[in-house]
C-alpha cells in the first residue's frame, strides 16, 4: 500500500503523523487517481487543508493524470489561491484540451481576485487562445500583456508570436517578433517554424529576418 510504504521509508513519520516534507514525497511515488486521492487525504487529516504549496503541487499531478474535474473542485476549495496555482491549472486545462476552461480561469483572476497575472499566466493564456478558432481573444490577450507590462518577456513574446502565426497573421507576428528587445532560441524557431507553416519558404531562411 501507498502510505505504508512511504511511512516506512521515511524516519521522521511518527504515530500516523505524517509531517509536509512526507506528504511532498507522497507526490514522487504517487502513479495513478487512486494515489492521488489518498495523499489529498493524507493532507487533510494531518491539517494541511490550507498549505497552498501542497495544494498546489497535488493539482500539478491531477493535472498530469488528465483529472481536470478534480483538480477545479481542489481549486474552488483553495479559500485564497495565488497566482500560481492558477497558473498550474491554466496549464492543465490547456494541456488537457480545454482552451476555454483555461481562459475562464485566467478571467476569474482577473476580475475576481486582486492578483496580478504574471508572465507565466499570460504565457498559458495565450498558449490556450491559440487553441480556439477565432483569433480575437488571443488578440485581446495580446493587448492586456502590453497594458500590464509583460508583453515584450521572452516566453510571452514567444506565444504571441506562436499564435498569430497559427491564425496566418505573418505580418503581426512580425512585428511582435521585431519590437522584442531580446531574442533567444526559443523565440527564433517559433518565427522560423511559424514561416514554415505558412508556407513562406523564402522568409524562413532570409537572412535578413534575423535582425
Amino acid at each position: 500500500m501507498l502510505l505504508r510504504t512511504v511511512s516506512a521509508a521515511t524516519a521522521e513519520t511518527t504515530a500516523g503523523v505524517i509531517s509536509k516534507n512526507n506528504i511532498s514525497d507522497l507526490f514522487k511515488i504517487s502513479t495513478s487517481l487512486s494515489h492521488l486521492t489518498q495523499t489529498h487525504a493524507q493532507i487533510i487529516l494531518n491539517g494541511f487543508r490550507n498549505d497552498i504549496v501542497l495544494l498546489t503541487k497535488l493539482t500539478q499531478r491531477l493535472s498530469d493524470l488528465g483529472a481536470m474535474q478534480y483538480a477545479r473542485d481542489l481549486f474552488l476549495s483553495v479559500e485564497r489561491p495565488d497566482v500560481f496555482l492558477f497558473n498550474v491549472l491554466m496549464r492543465g486545462f490547456s494541456e488537457n484540451e480545454s482552451p476555454h476552461s483555461s481562459l475562464s480561469v485566467f478571467t476569474h483572476l482577473r476580475k475576481a481576485t486582486d492578483l496580478k497575472p504574471n508572465s507565466s499566466t499570460y504565457s498559458f493564456a495565450i498558449s490556450a487562445a491559440s487553441g480556439f478558432r477565432d483569433e480575437r481573444p488571443g488578440r485581446v490577450l495580446h493587448g492586456q500583456a502590453l497594458v500590464d507590462g509583460v508583453d515584450s518577456e521572452l516566453l510571452v513574446g514567444s506565444n504571441i508570436v506562436k499564435m498569430y502565426f497559427k491564425f496566418s497573421r505573418v505580418d503581426d507576428a512580425r512585428k511582435v517578433f521585431d519590437r522584442m528587445p531580446e531574442k533567444d532560441a526559443v523565440l527564433w524557431n517559433t518565427m522560423l517554424s511559424g514561416y514554415r507553416k505558412n508556407e513562406m519558404y523564402e522568409e524562413s531562411v532570409q537572412p535578413n529576418c534575423r535582425s
